[in-house]
């Protein structure tokens, strides 16, 4: 895959646009930007592309090369109740035997946005996403569904005191889900992520202008965190990574990067790559595409 290349032109059709101090997703002063690899908590109308690169990734007990590209469509159903469907494309490139392709199962979700508080600069949501079994390729061989209840919760740390003012612009969010799996036999795993932000337009705007360029005001460098730990006695217990990237947006949407460090032999022995194209579609389409459907 070219990455260079496709990274380039991808942010062209996000960076001519018009520079504003926020992307969406807010609460108070705090924006809260779509993340690559754990979900942030809150869910507007948006689409998401992400393209990822797992080198020696460790999949159903072997070793492959995977490569995925996965698109998400989220919509509001009313302002705190969002519907979200995503599908993805997977190509597994083994150590031993034939590289296989196809898409992945399709995935539906329904979240909902709990109290939104502008002075802590916190946010808490709920939702459930389940993939079903058996809409994606049979060379990928998921045949069965998983559902996952989750909690989401953002929390800024715009409150600290004048001491430690340049610790204001940093956020914390974390994701979690539990997975059950319809098929008997397959375990049971829980979905842990978290993600630390440092804002730099919070930097400039709320706590001190230290003549940053505009360009560089719009980025929020950022350390994700995704683990999955196994439930069941007869898995590995944990396997995830370690992702220091960075964010850039403006009013329309935002592009991405990161690395993805393996916490452990288990996770993969190589460091792979995550790309992200965001688009804000209430930006976009505002009387359109990108308002409630329910006022």
């Amino acid at each position: 895959m070219r990455w260079p290349a496709l990274g380039m032109a991808l942010m062209l059709l996000v960076g001519v646009a018009p520079l504003s101090v926020y992307g969406y997703g807010t609460a108070g002063k705090r924006s809260f930007p779509a993340t690559l690899a754990v979900d942030d908590p809150f869910f507007i109308d948006e689409l998401d592309l992400l393209l990822r690169h797992s080198p020696d990734a460790t999949r159903d007990g072997a070793r492959v090369d995977t490569t995925d590209a996965a698109l998400k469509y989220s919509k509001r159903i009313t302002d705190r109740l969002t519907f979200s469907l995503g599908t993805g494309y997977t190509h597994l490139n083994p150590t031993q035997g034939a590289t296989r392709n196809g898409f992945d199962n399709m995935s539906v979700g329904v979240n909902l946005m709990g109290p939104i508080s502008a002075e802590r600069e916190s946010v808490v949501a709920i939702g459930v996403d389940a993939t079903i079994g058996g809409t994606g390729s049979q060379a990928l061989g998921r045949s069965f569904s998983v559902f996952s209840p989750a909690f989401f919760l953002g929390q800024g740390f715009g409150n600290l005191p004048e001491e430690v003012k340049y610790l204001r612009p940093l956020a914390f969010t974390t994701a979690i889900a539990y997975n059950f799996p319809t098929r008997d036999g397959e375990p049971e795993t829980l979905s842990s992520g978290f993600t630390l932000q440092y804002n730099l337009a919070y930097l400039s705007s709320f706590v001190a202008d230290g003549g940053l360029p505009t360009w560089l005001s719009h980025a929020v460098p950022l350390i994700e965190a995704p683990l999955r730990f196994c439930m069941d006695k007869d898995c590995p217990d944990l396997t995830g990574t370690i992702n220091p990237g960075v964010i850039w947006f403006n009013r329309l949407g935002q592009i991405s990067v990161e690395a993805a460090i393996p916490v452990n032999d288990r996770s993969g022995d190589s460091v792979g790559m995550l790309f992200q194209l965001h688009l804000y579609m209430d930006a976009l389409f505002p009387n359109s595409l990108g308002k409630p459907i329910f006022d």
